[in-house]
């Protein structure tokens, strides 16, 4: 994979949390960590990369997912770029907790933690491990535009989208045994966030929806179904 690092000086909206839950589970308060977060304290990154197979075709990535489930997210917790198992990574990865609705492929327990690449930690962590030469450039380009430091620093690929602490959603994911979490994969085609979504129903109603995160358009979940899950 290559990937190329865009840094642009940004304000970063930060995440509501949401109340909401799916039918069919207990009423409860979503968390997220953005949300104590002042957004102007944050600087953004775009990424671009170039993939082993295209994940905009659902069949890739079921063939490169051990687990597919609809789950609401319980919590969005942190981030970090030394996740465990895995050398410094310049890319955050964002850490939570997922309630599972429905497995469509393998068999997760009800609750969850997950990885997902992407976030927003703090500056301190971002430069810890970061190359000496990345970090004076990046402090020279901000004494250069008289621009106040930021404290924090949100990265993630470019088109991706930002997942909603209190949503329900449809993921593909890697079980990582050895730290018991699902590592959500595909990006925006990966996480797709479902309207009306029902778990005590036996049959999927016409109302339930599926968000196309390319287009922005609603799509039929039991349609999406029937072509890519069964």
């Amino acid at each position: 994979m290559i990937i190329v690092l865009f840094l642009t000086s940004a304000c970063m909206a930060t995440t509501n949390i949401q109340n909401s839950t799916a039918k069919g589970t207990d009423e409860k308060t979503a968390y997220n960590y953005l949300d104590s977060i002042d957004e102007s304290l944050v600087e953004k990154a775009g990424v671009d990369g170039d993939f082993a197979y295209d994940m905009s075709d659902p069949n890739k990535l079921k063939e490169n997912a051990t687990n597919i489930f609809v789950a609401y997210v319980t919590s969005i917790d942190s981030a970090t770029c030394n996740l465990e198992g895995y050398e410094y990574s310049p890319i955050p990865y964002t850490l939570g907790k997922l309630e599972i609705l429905k497995n469509y492929v393998g068999e997760a327990d009800q609750n969850v933690a997950f990885s997902r690449v992407g976030g927003t930690v703090t500056m301190e962590e971002y430069d810890r491990n970061a190359p000496s030469e990345a970090v004076a450039k990046r402090e020279y380009n901000r004494s250069q535009q008289g621009t106040k430091a930021a404290e924090y620093m949100k990265v993630i690929f470019n088109n991706d989208i930002e997942l909603t602490a209190g949503e329900t959603y449809l993921f593909y994911a890697n079980y990582n045994k050895e730290y018991d979490r699902y590592e959500i994969i595909g990006y925006e085609y990966g996480s797709r966030q479902l309207e009306n979504y029902d778990s005590t129903a036996k049959v999927i109603a016409d109302s339930v929806t599926i968000l196309n995160n390319v287009t922005g358009q609603q799509e039929s979940f039991s349609a999406y179904v029937n072509s890519f899950l069964e």
